[in-house]
């Protein structure tokens, strides 16, 4: 019993130390020694016990003991499915102006990372995975393990995928950059070198990865924030320029709507909000505007308002009545 108790004074004296250290100033082994209530002896000891076991401190006339920088004794030992899953709980919160505590949020999870360990934290860094938005589809059986690898190791991928929109599979050779969260649909960008370009895959799309043992640099030039620039959803296309008009029944709702795209609303002098923007392509903001029903009023571009046109008769005429009602 009384080795157990010299045991744990031994373990309470050494986490006392390590949290003297890690919460900076100028530390000497006598300072040590006053907080723990032993001697100058005792804590030399406790002080090789730490050498021992790999703590990285020193010592100097200036700073007294102190840690080296990012380093932690409170260690959370994470899988990297757990810390890609904090990483997307992160950005689904921080840097959005809607989203309540989104700085507290930035904080904790800022406290978070300092507690993981240097490679886990690393990879949180990097940021391979980009959130914006809630799932609309089931990407539970996506290859998420190998993406992820393959982006940190900077690993070219042969990848056979399945086109839905062209109900058609292909097999293609892919350097992976990011994976996004893009209004609800996830999305694997990533430079096809079939297209010779950098463009986005759906996640449930792909089919089989295999690796070509051959690596890939992601080009300097290339920004995700600039590839995204415009997405109203996860069909990008060319920037397109759009003017839009609401009602004034509906301008309130316009306006308080979040249009992820660089956007202004100028309020008319008839209470009608006038929605400028550049897009990425008209088929995402074609469905979007068709929500809205009679109350978007598409100006420009005319390829826009004629797609809107098109689809409103084509809704008319799968409701129209066989006989005309009495």
């Amino acid at each position: 019993m009384a080795t157990r108790h010299r045991r744990g004074f031994a373990l309470t004296r050494l986490f006392q130390i390590l949290t003297l250290m890690y919460g900076g100033g100028r530390l000497t082994q006598r300072d040590f020694a006053v907080a723990c209530g032993c001697s100058d002896r005792q804590i030399g000891r406790d002080l090789d016990t730490l050498r021992e076991i790999g703590v990285p401190f020193d010592c100097n006339r200036q700073q007294g003991y102190f840690l080296e920088e990012h380093w932690s004794p409170l260690l959370l030992t994470l899988t990297m499915q757990e810390v890609m899953a904090l990483l997307l709980a992160r950005q689904s919160i921080v840097g959005r102006a809607e989203m309540p505590y989104a700085h507290s949020a930035q904080t904790a999870f800022d406290k978070i990372a300092g507690l993981l360990p240097a490679n886990l934290r690393a990879q949180m860094e990097e940021e391979a995975v980009a959130y914006y938005s809630a799932g609309k589809r089931n990407y539970a059986a996506a290859p998420w393990g190998q993406l992820l690898d393959a982006m940190h190791r900077r690993e070219r991928l042969e990848m056979h995928y399945y086109t839905i929109g062209r109900d058609a599979t292909s097999t293609r050779k892919i350097d992976p950059y990011h994976i996004v969260w893009l209004h609800g649909f996830c999305h694997l960008i990533a430079y096809c070198h079939t297209r010779r370009q950098a463009i986005n895959f759906a996640l449930d799309g792909i089919l089989a990865l295999r690796s070509t043992g051959e690596t890939f640099a992601v080009p300097a030039s290339f920004s995700l924030a600039e590839y995204l620039k415009g997405a109203a959803g996860p069909l990008l296309g060319e920037p397109t320029e759009i003017k839009v008009r609401f009602d004034a029944e509906t301008a309130r709702w316009a306006k308080r709507r979040i249009w992820e795209f660089p956007h202004t609303l100028a309020e008319q002098p008839d209470g009608t909000l006038l929605l400028s923007g550049t897009v990425r392509g008209i088929d995402d903001i074609r469905k979007e505007l068709l929500a809205w029903g009679r109350h978007a009023h598409v100006l420009e571009p005319a390829s826009l308002a004629v797609a809107i046109h098109e689809e409103a008769c084509a809704i008319a005429a799968l409701y129209a009545p066989d006989e005309k009602i009495p």
